[in-house]
């Protein structure tokens, strides 16, 4: 047998093998490898082998469902071809060093169940478009830079069972929507800027089990219609 058909067997191995997911879930990966500095990562991803079995990356029927990189030295910003993973259900970068804004192009993301990234360095708007993002379970925030106000499209989130803005840098008023949130177990505002009364439709919310609004601005008391 030639010795060049072994290799060719092998080599058609490997792209096969690297073919499990398409190009530009691939390369949305690799944008977000290179724009996070991957390699000083604790756990950096051996870019010669299969998209299935990079660190924190699940992958099912082909297609990528989940990003999971917390506590793992990402430093730098999300890049706005994050938007090409549209399969995502759950992404979690959590206690990292992200910068920058929240690119818009999340909010494309329509699959996404969990959004996850506390304990960085993210600073800018919350996309004023985050209610695209309906099957949102959870959006967790907490301690980052972000500014700005709570958009109102927040109350298209029916699903949400935690929002945690806390520890940001957030403006203005609750929005009335927020009160649509009927789902919502745990809301978390603590410390951040914000202003006025905490509106009554938070009432509506009878499976909430944790509200925390302190260190804001807020006037008056807790409404009532909070039991």
């Amino acid at each position: 047998m030639p010795k060049f058909i072994p290799i060719l067997i092998f080599t058609l191995s490997v792209l096969s093998l690297q073919a499990q997911v398409s190009k530009n879930e691939r390369d949305a990966l690799l944008d977000l490898y290179y724009s996070t500095n991957g390699a000083e990562w604790i756990v950096p991803w051996k870019l010669n082998t299969p998209v299935a079995s990079w660190y924190g990356v699940a992958v099912k029927d082909n297609k990528v469902v989940g990003l999971k990189l917390l506590k793992n030295n990402l430093n730098g910003t999300i890049p706005s071809s994050i938007e090409e993973l549209e399969h995502l259900k759950s992404l979690n970068l959590t206690f990292n060093n992200i910068k920058g804004e929240i690119p818009t192009t999340i909010t494309e993301l329509r699959e996404l169940e969990s959004l996850e990234m506390s304990m960085n360095s993210i600073s800018g708007e919350l996309p004023r478009d985050i209610g695209n993002l309906n099957k949102l379970k959870i959006l967790s925030l907490f301690n980052n830079k972000i500014k700005g106000d709570i958009p109102r499209s927040i109350g298209e989130l029916k699903d949400l069972n935690l929002l945690n803005l806390s520890s940001n840098e957030f403006i203005g008023d609750i929005p009335n929507e927020i009160g649509n949130l009927t789902k919502l177990v745990s809301l978390g505002l603590f410390d951040n800027k914000l202003i006025g009364f905490i509106p009554n439709e938070i009432g509506k919310m009878n499976k909430l089990r944790e509200l925390v609004p302190a260190n804001n601005k807020f006037i008056g008391s807790i409404p009532q219609e909070i039991d």
